[in-house]
């Protein structure tokens, strides 16, 4: 999904879930294809692409 901030409707947000960092973001951000987007999309940014991975939170469960 792609977000656009409010505040700033030109700073986009890319999410894609993913199960397993090393196996599935990994491979998905080496492969080609993602490298030549990234590559395709750099000349339109004023600023530096920034990946950023996160852990879900569960609920704690008592």
């Amino acid at each position: 999904m792609i977000y656009s901030s409010p505040q700033n409707p030109n700073e986009l947000l890319i999410d894609h879930l993913r199960t397993s960092k090393e196996e599935l973001f990994d491979r998905h951000f080496n492969s080609p294809k993602a490298t030549k987007v990234r590559e395709s999309i750099n000349i339109l940014l004023v600023k530096p692409l920034q990946t950023k991975t996160y852990t879900e939170i569960n609920e704690i469960q008592q």
